[in-house]
């Protein structure tokens, strides 16, 4: 059995909705990196403020591969409808938990 550590550790995971690329493909399969303590902290007055865009910041960190797409950012992440992003932050609390 393979030992990861909390810092490396990746979970895969298919969202229930997905994101709708400009072709209209859409990607659902994908790998969340779970976050350290500096991840988690907000790092401008727009996270601080509004809890929404520290969830958004957060989660365009911690997603490191979505479907096909290149490059996973917030603008990606802000296309994700909200049953994605609640499944995706639920994801990513349960596996600090257990990690």
């Amino acid at each position: 059995m393979t030992q990861h550590t909390r810092k490396d550790a990746e979970v895969p995971f298919t969202l229930p909705q997905g994101f709708v690329d400009a072709e209209g493909v859409v990607h659902r399969d994908g790998t969340l990196r779970l976050t350290s303590g500096p991840d988690q902290d907000g790092h401008d007055a727009r996270d601080r403020a509004n809890p929404d865009h520290l969830l958004i910041e957060r989660l365009s960190r911690a997603v490191v591969r979505l479907g096909g797409l290149e490059h996973v950012d917030t603008a990606t992440i802000e296309g994700l409808c909200a049953s994605d992003l609640w499944y995706l932050d639920s994801l990513q609390r349960r596996a600090a938990v257990e990690g």
